[in-house]
């Protein structure tokens, strides 16, 4: 009997074991995502990476003047379209030394006639 009891205790303990390693090798794998995530965040020399000052308006203006008939893009298209993120994208139309560049029609921003 005491030899059922220690069989299956190491078991049990087996079991855990592996489920250990388990856990560990999945650790592992996050923990390279998180990392790899990080560089792209902020950069392989750990600064933040930032557009050069001009670079969303321009884009922004280009995936507008795509359009044709200046039919306009709603912000999320833009965002789709631009690869820019959404608070930028929102921040590069309302900004108000931008105000000669867009003009919001409804839901659509459309570029300014110049």
């Amino acid at each position: 009997m005491a030899k059922h009891i220690l069989h299956e205790y190491e078991e049990g303990l087996a079991a855990k074991r592996s489920e250990k390693n388990d856990l560990l090798e999945e650790i592992g794998k996050l923990e390279h995502v998180i990392k790899s995530l990080r560089e792209q965040i902020n950069g392989a020399n750990g600064e933040i990476s930032r557009s050069p000052a001009g670079e969303n308006k321009s884009k922004v203006m280009g995936f507008l003047s795509g359009i044709p008939g200046n039919k306009g893009a709603r912000m999320s298209e833009i965002v789709k379209g631009t690869g820019i993120g959404t608070s930028s994208v929102n921040f590069t139309l309302t900004n108000k030394n931008n105000s000669k560049s867009f003009i919001k029609d409804g839901k659509v921003w459309k570029l300014l006639a110049s």
